[in-house]
């Protein structure tokens, strides 16, 4: 009996744990885990998905190669350190909803968004820099609840 309580407290103490890291990786200001649907700026068709993974991991196939980012809070720039993203040369911002900008419309700056945007296109410190020069380049990754 003493055993049990003992595992079911510690179970609840790691679970605890769990959530309260994962709160602070949020509150951090990066990309809630999760699947985003990827789609084109122009026609708005979907041509993908992204997978932000816990500890600033991602993949962009559901069971593609694991790469690594960080997150820049000031400029809200993703910085691909390993995995495809790096090897495409795409650059990646998070956009957290209710941030104005000039990138998404009124009803998607209410979610959770990754852009990316080709390197060599994207010359400015932020994506609301880039957004004019290269509008028909940008990919939007909108996150889906679970």
């Amino acid at each position: 009996m003493q055993s049990s309580r003992f595992h079911r407290a510690r179970l609840l103490a790691i679970l605890a744990a769990a959530c309260v890291s994962s709160l602070a990786v949020q509150a951090a200001g990066g990309p809630p885990p999760g699947r985003y649907q990827c789609v084109t700026t122009s026609s708005q068709t979907t041509i993908g998905w992204l997978w932000i993974l816990p500890n600033q991991e991602y993949r962009i196939q559901e069971k593609g190669t694991v790469g690594r980012f960080t997150h820049d809070a000031a400029s809200h720039e993703l910085a691909w350190k390993s995995g495809k993203y790096v090897d495409y040369g795409w650059r990646g911002w998070y956009l957290p909803p209710g941030l104005k900008d000039e990138v998404r419309s009124e009803r998607s700056a209410q979610r959770d968004a990754v852009v990316l945007l080709d390197k060599d296109k994207a010359q400015g410190v932020t994506p609301f820099a880039n957004a004019r020069k290269a509008d028909r380049s940008w990919i939007r990754c909108y996150w889906q609840k679970a």
